[in-house]
């Protein structure tokens, strides 16, 4: 969680002068056809798209910019015996109009957005549900073929964790859980892919690492794991199969697949390891060694 707001801080950027970018085409329309231009239906289209795309202070400086565009109009076109009631509407109903607009619709993306969020993520651990995660590592095969680079994906299991369920209760499980999930991601670059894909089991999508790389990152995770899960006196351990694929050129459940199978064979030698495999293609023997730490 402190990672995220740390990154929303970090991304926040002036949108509202989004708002602004549209005006100069509005007026000079305006300008150039009058109420033929239909401004009224120009503005409200454009406060209505800016607030969408880019939110609500974006919307609100589109909708007072457009409030003064309808006003000007007003002015220029309105009879000269108008009554007062007439432009008091006229140049108070219209804005009021483009607010509303900008708000509502504004308002409706943002529910919209946190749905879509909400949707893919995993409420227990706050990291990418199976969902997210499978979106986000077919984008990143895409983006290695692309690229031509190679990609690494870490496939986690705890071990012994149905004992801490049975001996502490599924509230101490939830927690180990949501310990394992916010560890990995405050311990990984923004760009890597952390999501929770089974009961007890992470995986970790690495972009464009080395061979070695994500080795390290991966001694790393477990280091940093492990020292947050003794320090809550928890027994569980992780069992890790580790794939680098050096050329990718299948989907994304190729990579899941040998990374599964490494941390199976990890699991089988006595839990508490980590299996390393290099795969040149997709199907490909996967070939390593396991490295286990001490406990």
């Amino acid at each position: 969680m402190r990672r995220a707001i740390a990154e929303s801080m970090t991304n926040r950027k002036p949108t509202w002068l989004l708002g602004l970018l549209g005006l100069p085409i509005l007026l000079l329309l305006d300008q150039r056809f009058g109420i033929y231009a239909e401004p009224v239906v120009l503005c409200g289209v454009y406060v209505g798209l800016t607030a969408w795309l880019w939110g609500r202070s974006a919307g609100y400086v589109a909708a007072l910019g457009a409030s003064a565009i309808i006003v000007g109009t007003v002015r220029l076109h309105l009879p000269a015996d108008a009554p007062a009631a007439a432009i008091v509407w006229l140049v108070t109903a219209r804005p009021a109009g483009f607010f509303a607009s900008a708000h509502i619709l504004a308002t409706l993306r943002a529910a919209l957005d946190r749905e879509r969020l909400a949707a893919r993520r995993d409420m227990l651990t706050g990291v990418d549900n199976r969902l997210a995660f499978e979106e986000k590592a077919e984008n990143a095969v895409r983006r290695a073929k692309r690229k031509r680079s190679s990609l690494t994906m870490a496939f986690i299991d705890c071990d012994d964790f149905k004992a801490v369920n049975d001996t502490l209760g599924h509230e101490a499980g939830d927690e180990l859980l949501r310990v394992i999930g916010q560890t990995l991601r405050l311990n990984v670059r923004p760009e890597d892919v952390v999501a929770r894909v089974g009961g007890d089991e992470f995986a970790v999508v690495f972009h464009d690492c080395k061979t070695q790389c994500p080795h390290v990152a991966v001694r790393r995770l477990r280091r940093v794991v492990s020292q947050e899960l003794k320090i809550r006196g928890w027994n569980v351990t992780l069992s890790i199969g580790v794939a680098t694929f050096k050329s990718v050129s299948g989907t994304y459940r190729d990579i899941l697949r040998a990374a599964d199978k490494l941390q199976y064979s990890a699991k089988a030698t006595g839990k508490n390891a980590v299996l390393y495999g290099v795969v040149e293609e997709p199907a490909s023997r996967v070939a390593g060694e396991p490295h286990r730490m001490a406990s």
